[in-house]
């Protein structure tokens, strides 16, 4: 498996519409560096980690390869962005982060309907 996942953020990046000093902000660094990680075949996995969170994409998911066909990596982070993969018939594991505060729980179950909503 042969992945760089400098190139793969500079990818989302480029999707999410952020600009990268807003993304150099958000992660803590300059503009400078941000173009430094997007060249590097490979990321610690704590910058990795902040990464993932600011641009909400589970770059670890490029590192698990499906075990057959009837399987598929299922990450809580593509199903927030309404791309559903099935682990097993219709049933989906879900995992939530919650922080405390009512928004975040309703849009927590606005997503878990929709999720529903598509299983059915």
């Amino acid at each position: 498996m042969d992945i760089h996942v400098g190139k793969e953020i500079e990818k989302v990046l480029r999707k999410s519409g952020m600009k990268t000093k807003d993304f150099a902000k958000e992660i803590n660094t300059t503009p400078r560096n941000v173009y430094s990680i997007c060249a590097r075949k490979e990321v610690k996995t704590d910058l990795l980690k902040i990464i993932s969170k600011v641009l909400n994409y589970n770059f670890f998911s490029l590192y698990i390869q499906p075990i057959g066909q009837e399987y598929k990596i299922y990450t809580p982070v593509s199903l927030a962005q309404d791309s559903l993969r099935t682990y097993s018939g219709n049933k989906v594991m879900i995992t939530l982060e919650l922080d405390g505060k009512p928004e975040t729980l309703d849009e927590s179950i606005r997503r878990l309907q929709r999720i529903n909503n598509a299983l059915d």
